[in-house]
Parts: C-alpha cells; structure tokens; sequence
C-alpha cells in the first residue's frame, strides 16, 4: 500500500542512540523515546486491546505470532526510513506478508501516536478471522480514534476529516458498492492514494453507521464480513435492503451526524499490569532496523544489519528471513538455499518462505512424474504441505499464491476439503477465473467432487 523510499543513515548515529524494547500482549515496539513515553504507550495499548476484547470478543483474536514496530521520535528520525513520505506520515505497515513491519513516530500530541497505533493494532488483531479489506480497514478507521482516558476509554467519537470528506469534498473517484465489496489488496482503488481515499471514506462511514448510529445493524455487519463476496443480493440476504437503501441511510446520517462516544469505564476491564520496558540489545534493534532498510529497499543497509548477527545468536532467525528476502531479490541462488535450510533449521513460520518452499515441493513432484500431466499426490505429501501452508493460509486475503498452492495441493491428492479451507478458495475463486486459469480449472475439480450437502430433514 506504501511506496517506501530510503536515505541512508550512518551507523555511528544509530550506535549513539538509547534503543528500548516494549513488550506488550503480541506488540513488540523497539525506540528511542523514552522510558516515560514507552510506558504512557504501554498503558494506552493495554487498555485499547482490552476494550477490543470487550466489544469483539473472540472475533478480536490477537496473533501469537509479535507485531513488530520501530516507533521514532520525531519525523526526522523517520525519515531515514520513508525518505520525504515522513512529513506527513505517521505510521503505516510497509512491506509484503511476513516481511511486514510497523513504522510510526510521535506528531504533536501523544493522541496522534495513539491514533497510529490503534489503526495498526486493529488490522493486525482482526487478521486471524482474514476479514475483506472493506471491514478491516472500515474498522480501523472507526476504532483509531479511541481516547485511552484517565477513568475510562471513549469509544465511537466521528473522525472529522471523513465527515468534511463525506459532507464539503468533491469526490473525483466515487466507488460503487459491488466495486467496494470487492477491492484486495491488489487492487488499484486501495494501492493508488488518489483512487483509495473513497474506498477508505465509505469504509469508515459505513462502519460508523452500522457500529453506533444504528446499532441494530452490528451483528448484521459481522455477518457480511465472513460472506466471501458481497453482491447486492448477498447484502439484502444479510440487511433486510440493498444497496440503493443503504445509499441513502448513509447520506442523511454523515449530514446531520451528532454521535456522542460511549464511555467504557477503567472498572469494567481487566488491571493494567506492570509496564515490560527494557534496554534492547544491539541484535535486536539491529533486525528491526535492517527490517525497515528491507522494506524501504535499502538492501546495502539491511544486509549489512543483517549479516552483523551471528549464528547462535538469540535474534539470528530475524535476520536469516531478512537475509533470505534480500538473497532473493539478487538472484543469489546458492545463498537463497543457504538461508532457506538454515531459516528452517531455526523453526521459522514466516508466511512468505512457506509459501516459496511448497512451490518448490510441488514443482519437484511434478518433475518426477512427467508422463503424467495430473500426478496423484499421496494424502500423508498432501497433508505435510498443506501443514506447512498454514501460517500463510492465515493470512489468505494478502497471500493468493498460498491459496492458489492448497488448490493445487488438494486437487492432486483428490481429496475432500474441509469446509473452512473451501472457503478460503473462494475469497479468490473470481479472481482466479480472470487471470489463473489452471487454478482456476483445479477448484472447478474440488468443487465437482465434494460430497453434496443434502437438504434438511422435514417431519411430514
């Protein structure tokens, strides 16, 4: 979603600088604000995550997997990362799955720091349901305005900027539903900043309406989020009305919207623990900074970061994955394979390599069998990879060369799919049919040979 450009910083400047770690729930924030701010910081997202809990319950599932972030001080700080994107940046994550990292640093206020880090918190902590982009980025805008208070966290309050978007913008790109309901990752209306902004505007508006203007319409909205794909007919299924309808509620309420934030009291949620602030280690807060040099592109910088940690070093997998990454994108065959096996070696679940090592696996099979254009799999082969797939299977709305693998995996070992796994395929079942042919023939074979669904049983 960002495009992220470096500028090279010394490594004197780095070595000078007093770097924490903050560890709090699955957030792990390495900085160089101080041990004051981290702790304000560790108090804000305590309470943010509990009130999450409070209101989503288990929908609000937190990663076991950390979230890692590099917070800065200031936008000069930043801007050895983002380059001249620091000046109006606050935070975003940057990168591809499993290469991802959170970039954020303090504005004027400690509420625009909160604000960049309840966004973030709230994509990451709702990705273990793989919920569309339409909820998960309506949500966050909704929820990034949460005010962590002295007795209790404020809930709800309109965020301004969209309800001047929505009431006084000339909107130059206005977005259709069907168009809405159906954006990824991949689509021009959410990498084009000038294409995304009515994307975000009726992703919020509509997360406001249904969450606190009519409240009725929570647990409907729910509903649609976990229907893979979203037509009109889908949404008059789960709303009672279609579109058109939905058009004009939406209208009338960003025009005359007058909402009073709920109240959620300190009382009602769990007590704060003691903050887990401590001084990182050098291999730490190097990984994250080669992290952010991966992502920004500064591959000198990152490889040099990187190769720094040695072997048996506690941090050594952070930076075999970076390693990895950056081997890849020299064409470097032989230390690609290297850091591969030794990333292995070290337990790693990163999404990204799982995905290329099952590629590989299944390229090797199909090598071995050329006489047969549809090898069979053996189940026990087809159940070791589509093991190996899961931590990249989790995060199937960013990941379809991962869904695309289960579908070649499952249709060559002929076998039944789980319900759960058939509806990860057809998220991308639409999109496969435009532009993946084979895999688009593969799931047309799943699907002639799952069993029927008979219909329920009516007593004469």
């Amino acid at each position: 979603m960002l495009a992220v450009v470096w500028l090279s910083v010394t490594a004197s400047m780095a070595a000078e600088e007093t770097w924490r770690v903050l560890r709090i729930d699955n957030l792990e924030l390495v900085s160089n604000r101080s041990q004051r701010d981290l702790e304000q910081i560790h108090r804000d997202v305590y309470y943010f995550n509990r009130t999450m809990e409070f209101l989503f319950g288990q929908k609000y599932a937190r990663s076991s997997e950390p979230i890692s972030g590099l917070l800065l001080r200031n936008e000069r700080d930043l801007r050895e990362f983002v380059g001249d994107r620091a000046a109006t940046l606050l935070g975003a994550y940057v990168g591809v799955p499993g290469f991802e990292i959170f970039l954020a640093r303090g504005g004027s206020g400690q509420s625009e720091v909160q604000h960049t880090l309840f966004h973030e918190l709230t994509h990451r902590n709702l990705n273990p349901g793989n919920p569309p982009l339409w909820f998960n980025e309506g949500i966050a805008e909704l929820f990034e305005t949460a005010k962590i208070r002295r007795r209790d966290v404020q809930i709800g309050a309109p965020n301004k900027n969209w309800v001047w978007y929505h009431t006084k913008a000339i909107r130059l790109y206005k977005i259709g539903w069907d168009e809405f309901f159906s954006v990824t990752s991949d689509s021009e209306r959410y990498r084009n900043p000038d294409k995304s902004t009515d994307f975000y505007g009726m992703a919020w508006l509509l997360a406001h309406y249904c969450w606190f203007g009519k409240s009725e319409l929570r647990e409907k909205y729910l509903q649609l989020s976990l229907r893979p794909n979203v037509d009109d007919q889908v949404f008059e299924e789960v709303f009672g009305f279609g579109f058109k309808h939905m058009e004009t509620l939406l209208a009338g309420y960003v025009s005359s919207l007058n909402y009073r934030p709920i109240e959620i009291s300190l009382d009602r949620l769990d007590a704060l623990p003691k903050p887990d602030v401590r001084m990182a280690e050098p291999a730490l807060w190097k990984n994250y900074h080669a992290r952010a040099y991966l992502v920004g592109d500064n591959k000198e910088r990152a490889r040099n970061l990187a190769t720094a940690i040695p072997q048996g070093d506690p941090h050594r997998l952070m930076a075999v994955e970076t390693l990895w990454a950056l081997s890849g994108s020299e064409e470097d065959e032989k230390g690609r394979a290297a850091y591969q096996e030794e990333a292995h070696q070290l337990n790693s679940t990163n999404p990204l390599l799982r995905t290329v090592l099952i590629d590989q696996r299944l390229k090797d099979f199909r090598n071995s069998h050329p006489e047969v254009d549809q090898p069979s799999l053996p189940p026990e082969l087809a159940g070791e990879m589509i093991a190996e797939l899961v931590p990249a299977l989790r995060l199937y709305r960013k990941n379809p060369h991962a869904v695309a693998l289960a579908i070649q995996v499952m249709d060559l070992a002929n076998a039944a799919v789980p319900e759960q796994l058939m509806h990860i395929f057809s998220v991308w079942e639409t999109s496969y049919a435009e532009s993946a042919k084979e895999t688009a023939a593969a799931l047309q074979r799943i699907r002639a040979r799952q069993a029927p669904v008979s219909p329920p049983e009516v007593e004469a």
